[in-house]
């Protein structure tokens, strides 16, 4: 029977915005002055254009990830000078809002994916575009959400609480449960607020859960159907160190991982381990790489990715599966 372990160094991605930095003056996205926040936006900010000021992008900036932005006033974009996101970022512009010139090489990139160019012409709000547009559409994203996490608050009970900062059409929630991070089983439904534009926090409690490591998923739909997934989250339990008799440790060298990246499983004990297998899998599930590695004369295993292949910047799992398996979180950038 196959066991997964996790191995954590991520406490918030996927939607999970750490600061707001809002512009107090026109000027360039790369001068701090600019800012309230006195600084650059960075990863996991919420970078907000204030009505009336031009910001202007004078950079190439980014890449930048978990990142969103608001505008309410003019994003203004110089002759080839772009702004690129990861999957689990989006731009937002509200009534007023205005994203605006350069030519055909000045770019909005989310998820290595053109969402707009200067060739595109002027975008005015209300508008959208994410990792599941194919550019901007019209009106305001339907769920804004602040945080999804899940937590062990008692022996064998999980808690699993999130927050939004806005609803439209909401007509319930789904959170989805796995043991691998990969194929997710429905487990319960929450009301949602329908309509809302202040703060709302949820939480369910998970008394019985899967053994060893669980994943969550949060699902949202609306009224007519329509459905989207935000991010996958997930918990391990106590007692469940060793891989049989293996006290294994998996690693990803860097991690932050840019380009290129080592995987390696070691410190099993002879004859534990015989052949695995390595899998690379998105946020969703879906199955980036799979491959067997050589297995080296001291048990171990090692494997190179190189990420600048069909790894558009985000967070992925890699599962090193066998007779037992483990698991890591790893940031691509």
């Amino acid at each position: 029977m196959k066991t997964l372990l996790t191995a954590f160094f991520l406490s918030c991605f996927s939607f999970c915005y750490s600061a707001t930095c809002e512009s107090v003056v026109s000027g360039l996205w790369d001068d701090p002055t600019t800012w309230d926040c006195g600084s650059v936006p960075t990863d996991g900010d919420v970078a907000v254009i204030s009505a009336g000021d031009i910001v202007e992008v004078g950079c190439n900036c980014g890449t930048y990830s978990n990142f969103r932005i608001e505008v309410y006033g003019t994003l203004d974009f110089q002759n080839g000078k772009k702004i690129t996101m990861d999957a689990n970022s989006e731009v937002q512009l509200y009534a007023g809002g205005l994203v605006t010139g350069g030519n055909g090489g000045s770019k909005i990139v989310i998820g290595g994916d053109g969402k707009w160019d200067g060739s595109d012409g002027d975008v005015v709000g209300p508008q959208y575009t994410d990792n599941f547009t194919t550019g901007f559409v019209p009106g305001i994203l339907p769920i804004e959400l602040l945080s999804f996490n899940a937590i062990v608050s008692e022996e064998n009970t999980i808690r699993i609480y999130w927050s939004t900062a806005q609803e439209i059409n909401n007509d319930f929630f789904t959170i989805e449960r796995s043991s691998t991070g990969n194929d997710f089983t429905e487990i319960i439904e929450i009301p949602g607020a329908g309509n809302s534009t202040k703060k709302l926090s949820y939480e369910i409690y998970d008394k019985d859960p899967l053994e060893n490591v669980v994943f969550y998923r949060l699902k949202q739909t609306d009224y007519d159907g329509n459905y989207e997934y935000f991010r996958i989250v997930d918990v391990k339990l106590e007692n469940n160190n060793k891989i049989g008799d293996c006290n294994g440790t998996l690693s990803v060298f860097p991690n932050p991982c840019k380009e290129e990246c080592k995987i390696t499983l070691s410190q099993c004990e002879d004859n534990i381990v015989n052949d695995v297998k390595i899998e690379v899998l998105d946020i969703f599930g879906h199955i980036m790489l799979s491959e067997t590695p050589l297995k080296q004369a001291n048990e171990s295993f090692t494997y190179s990715i190189n990420t600048s292949n069909n790894y558009p910047p985000g967070i992925y799992f890699v599962k090193v599966i066998g007779s037992n398996a483990k698991s890591q979180k790893i940031i691509v950038k």
